[in-house]
């Protein structure tokens, strides 16, 4: 039938702002139970520390997942045998997933699910700690990135908010080439709106027609004859 298992990984060193370039779960084979087929489902939990698996009902089921892959290894020989087919398929995708979530840092913990049916025996942590998977996990940390006003990884980078200094405009922003530009406020006082002087309006006026916005911004109407 179908079984969940989860993999907790307690000290993880990858440090917060990693890039991951690859990562993989190493398995080490326990025996010759294989059952086949083997369909299986990896996911990662979603969460900066993941906490300790418990007894308690729905533990794993109920935790919050990431994107999945499938995976179907092949059969894996006899005890001890640790080399690719004992190796999931990357799972650079799941951990950049978690690295990114704020409160992630080097040493927290993280728990991978595995969801499927078949059997592939592998030591366990209990069974023998030496031969116990493990989270192998390839990152580069990225170059400080000046921002726009020269701080490295400062706030004011490209789309974030600025304020140009002119108060007939809004919604100011960095642009790509770092120059803080704003939109010009309509008369409504929407930054870039369509409530433009000579556009139409409504003075509110049941004795007026063709209501529009003069150059003071003022909603005026003509008198009806």
């Amino acid at each position: 039938g179908h079984q969940l298992v989860g993999l907790r990984f307690d000290g993880v060193e990858v440090p917060e702002g990693a890039l991951i370039v690859s990562a993989h779960i190493q398995f080490t084979s326990a025996g010759q139970g294989d059952v086949d087929p083997v369909e299986l489902i990896v996911s990662a939990e979603i969460d900066a520390d993941a906490s300790p698996i418990s007894w308690a009902p729905f533990d794993l089921s109920g935790r919050v997942r990431s994107d999945t892959i499938s995976w179907q290894p092949q059969p894996w020989g006899g005890a001890g045998s640790a080399g690719p087919e004992q190796r999931t398929p990357d799972l650079s995708a799941m951990v950049q997933e978690v690295v990114d979530l704020p409160g992630w840092q080097a040493n927290n913990a993280m728990l991978f699910l595995v969801f499927g049916s078949g059997r592939r025996q592998a030591f366990s942590f209990e069974m023998d700690p030496q031969s116990a998977p493990e989270l192998c996990i390839s990152y580069i940390i990225p170059d400080p990135v000046p921002d726009c006003l020269g701080v490295l990884d400062g706030p004011n980078m490209p789309g974030a908010p600025c304020d140009d200094g002119d108060p007939a405009t809004g919604g100011d922003a960095w642009s790509a080439a770092c120059e803080c530009i704003g939109a010009l406020l309509d008369c409504e006082g929407v930054p870039g709106g369509a409530s433009l002087p000579g556009s139409g309006c409504d003075d509110g006026n049941a004795l007026t027609e063709n209501d529009a916005w003069d150059a003071s911004c003022n909603c005026i109407g003509d008198l009806l004859p």
